[in-house]
């Protein structure tokens, strides 16, 4: 699959490799750093970046290490993060358990990024689907087709397999993306522990193929 980068060259999406993994947190700290749960989580911006970095690189390796799928582009300008079907979304509530380094990127918010993972679990579908455990671009990349890209490996196999996808989107003005791939809004949730924002639940039916 290939999608026209800034400069006019062909773009392939493909899965990421280990030396991607240092820049494509740097990429998810900039795609990132002003969302309204990360603000919530990591509300102080002299060490939003540092904390951020740390928890991206966590999340990439953690996603990596339970059987997710993770793609990118040949120029780095995204990622996208995924659990497969019977793949439980490696939240932060149960990787608490597991690892202490956790405990050391969220310190003061742990009791709020616990209480919103809870949530996040309570509302998941129990039914067998695709999750999308992060999507982030590079801010000078962003509205030019990159996230779209990023979602086709997975939302194919997914209709293939016949399976849903879901997500949840931190983001209002994002869900109309969402949309236009095939997910509808399925409820909200948030405004937890100290104010947390809302987020959207969002589920796409698979799509059947063309007879």
């Amino acid at each position: 699959m290939s999608e026209t980068g800034r400069a006019g060259e062909p773009q392939r999406v493909r899965p990421v490799e280990k030396q991607d993994l240092a820049p494509l947190a740097a990429v998810l700290v900039d795609a990132f750093y002003e969302d309204p749960v990360t603000v919530y989580l990591f509300p102080s911006e002299a060490s939003r970046r540092r904390r951020l970095a740390r928890y991206f690189g966590f999340q990439l390796r953690r996603v990596g290490e339970v059987g997710g799928l993770i793609y990118t582009t040949d120029d780095l300008a995204g990622v996208s993060l995924w659990l497969p079907p019977k793949r439980r979304p490696p939240t932060l509530s149960s990787a608490l358990g597991q690892l202490f380094g956790v405990l050391f990127i969220l310190g003061a918010q742990t009791g709020r990024a616990v209480a919103l993972a809870d949530q996040l679990e309570r509302v998941r579908p129990k039914e067998a689907h695709y999750y999308l455990a992060g999507i982030g671009v590079a801010p000078a990349r962003q509205a030019t087709g990159v996230g779209s890209l990023l979602l086709r490996p997975v939302l194919g196999q997914a209709d293939e397999e016949c399976v849903p996808v879901y997500l949840e989107s931190s983001r209002q003005e994002n869900i109309g993306f969402y949309r236009r791939h095939g997910f509808e809004v399925t409820g909200e949730v948030g405004r937890v522990r100290g104010g947390s924002p809302p987020l959207w639940c969002m589920r796409r039916q698979p799509v059947p193929p063309a007879s």
